[in-house]
């Protein structure tokens, strides 16, 4: 999902790993769809549909369930270190959501919080969060449902590119560079206008 497009692609086995085996893009109207962290991103919901519809007819028929890749300003995502992980996953849970809270602009407890273990160094444990606003999410899932389709996974782009290509990649129209450089920790950088990359977000703990 766009401001601009609405993509989508299949994937299938070759060989025993995955590859794409139809692509297809739909141009939305302007205003149709306007990512923001904060504020609602559905203006022309039967656009948007419709192009969803359109683009899972051109791949080969109207999947069951998919993958939704939202806009990057949907989401904050941050990097958070801590000295000392807690045992318990519930613990964990809460050690983090306290901590992205300061940052959030929005209630945590409206917040949609994910994480996954990034890299251990000597001064601890670094964790990769991303938080979204909960009914921003749900907004871009229900327009999957409409269409047939249950987004079992939900991920902003740069996380999405970064999994993909640990190494290096570019998202969008030079917005987000996520890179894991030689030391393994992973950065991110804004560079909106294609110009040479300044530091985006890098929060330790």
């Amino acid at each position: 999902m766009a401001a601009d497009r609405v993509s989508a692609a299949s994937l299938e086995l070759r060989g025993g790993r995955p590859v794409i085996a139809a692509y297809a893009t739909e141009p939305l109207p302007d205003g149709a769809l306007v990512p923001s962290l904060t504020t609602a991103n559905i203006h022309n919901r039967a656009a948007v549909a419709g192009a969803l519809g359109h683009v899972f007819d051109r791949i080969g028929g109207r999947p069951r369930r998919v993958g939704l890749v939202i806009p990057d300003p949907v989401a904050k995502v941050s990097l958070v270190r801590f000295e000392h992980v807690p045992a318990r996953q519930q613990d964990l849970d809460g050690l983090i959501r306290w901590q992205v809270k300061k940052a959030s602009p929005f209630a945590i407890d409206d917040a949609q919080v994910g994480y996954t273990a990034g890299q251990r160094a000597i001064d601890g444990q670094e964790f990769i969060v991303t938080v979204a606003k909960r009914d921003i999410v749900h907004e871009h899932e229900e327009l999957c449902g409409e269409v047939g389709a249950h987004a079992g996974l939900v991920r902003p782009g740069n996380l999405q590119c970064h999994q993909r290509d640990p190494g290096r990649a570019l998202v969008g129209s030079c917005d987000r560079l996520v890179d894991r450089e030689r030391d393994g920790r992973l950065r991110f950088y804004r560079d909106p206008e294609g110009r040479r990359p300044d530091l985006f977000s890098q929060s330790r703990f």
